[in-house]
């Protein structure tokens, strides 16, 4: 059974059928998250990610719909939204290219579900978002190059740090494991593409305002297969600090060269980096940022495994999919069948603070007319080789 210690202020609108399921996780059984024909009416969710191409290995993989269709079967088992039932009618893959990403975002679309989730990779989010904004269907997102919620679009609910928190997460990562950041130099490795382009034009000045100075910026392409001459460069700089915002794959890359080049600094590799990349490197010298546990609860896990997601559980974005099935429980507990677009989303809006179960995030969520994006919190986290965990080295709030 989950242990709770959220205060009671923060836990209001985590509900009895939620709780519910929680305490009968043990009890859960396999299958995925339909009911039967005859039953209730279910809330329906379509999901969009990246199951096949480059991206599969990464956020858009397994992970959202697997931890979405884990959360999903709790809840039902549990006796759904007010006796109706999550139920996933279908999965699309983006097939990690912008092509693929329309069109499973059609697909999606079509099928009029109550909400969409999409775990795809940035660019195959951007390349869907107008079709999206077009369909005006309630998304629950985990990525995307764009600070879409700010101001608030209606129908778009973000579950993972926006860029603006990503930039302050890394200040606030940095002061965390150097113990300060004024009169520090800090080096910043990430691809080619227009999200980075946001990312080191909102770092720059909060590294500044922090005493610190961006004083090495090193851009790569998404096919990376090198890292040596860069790592070299780098190492001669000799930063105090090195930022990796990168793919998974090519993170471990750029850390392994770092290392071989004779950097023994600390290497701060950003969301992208999950468990297996940490584990991987093995290093004692290597940090990640996690907005979700990357070492998820016996409960949680036992759960996954019963829904036969045991692998998507391994990936960092497990927690970003079964936070937003509770996100879907929690609001549809105020908005009752036939629900509708804009009345799903004012259900959202009204969460205000609240905490999936499971001890799945960094922190409590939050949700508000002017607020559509969910995090509050983040942890610097490292792998402990004598505990084959990854632990946390400490947290800070996840401001944008």
């Amino acid at each position: 059974m989950f242990k709770d210690s959220t205060p009671r202020s923060r836990r209001s609108y985590v509900t009895a059928a939620t709780l519910a399921g929680v305490a009968l996780l043990a009890g859960c059984s396999s299958g995925n998250a339909a009911s039967s024909s005859s039953g209730p009416a279910p809330y329906t969710v379509y999901m969009v990610a990246d199951l096949s191409g480059a991206a599969a290995s990464g956020l858009a993989g397994a992970g959202v719909p697997g931890g979405a269709t884990t959360a999903a079967d709790v809840i039902n088992k549990a006796g759904g939204i007010n006796g109706h039932p999550i139920k996933i009618i279908g999965t699309a893959d983006a097939m990690s290219t912008s092509a693929g990403a329309q069109t499973a975002a059609r697909e999606a679309i079509q099928a009029k579900p109550d909400v969409i989730f999409s775990g795809e990779s940035s660019a195959e989010f951007d390349a869907s978002l107008p079709l999206f904004t077009a369909a005006k269907l309630p998304v629950f997102y985990g990525t995307g190059a764009n600070e879409l919620t700010t101001p608030p679009q209606p129908w778009l609910f973000r579950f993972i740090a926006t860029v603006g928190q990503i930039t302050s997460d890394f200040v606030g990562a940095s002061r965390t494991i150097l113990g300060t950041t004024a009169g520090k130099k800090v080096a910043f490795v990430g691809p080619s593409v227009p999200s980075i382009d946001l990312t080191i034009k909102q770092l720059e000045p909060k590294l500044r305002a922090a005493g610190a100075t961006l004083s090495t910026t090193v851009r790569t392409t998404l096919t990376l297969t090198s890292f040596t001459s860069q790592a070299a460069d780098i190492a001669s700089a000799k930063p105090d600090i090195v930022i990796l915002q990168d793919q998974a794959s090519s993170d471990v890359l750029e850390a392994r060269g770092l290392i071989a080049a004779g950097y023994t600094g600390p290497i701060l590799a950003g969301q992208s980096a999950g468990k297996s990349q940490l584990v991987g490197l093995a290093a004692t010298n290597v940090y990640g940022i996690a907005d979700f546990n990357m070492d998820l609860s016996p409960s949680v896990q036992a759960a996954a495994e019963a829904s036969g997601q045991q692998t998507a559980a391994t990936s960092a974005y497990f927690g970003v999919g079964w936070a937003m099935s509770y996100a879907l429980s929690m609001a549809g507990q105020n908005c009752a069948l036939p629900c509708g677009p804009v009345a799903l989303g004012k259900a959202v809006e009204a969460l205000g603070t609240w905490t999936p179960p499971g001890d799945v995030a960094a922190g409590p969520m939050s949700f508000s007319a002017a607020k559509h994006y969910a995090l509050t919190r983040s942890a610097v986290v490292k792998y402990d080789p004598s505990t084959q965990k990854i632990v946390r080295v400490g947290t800070f709030d996840s401001t944008g």
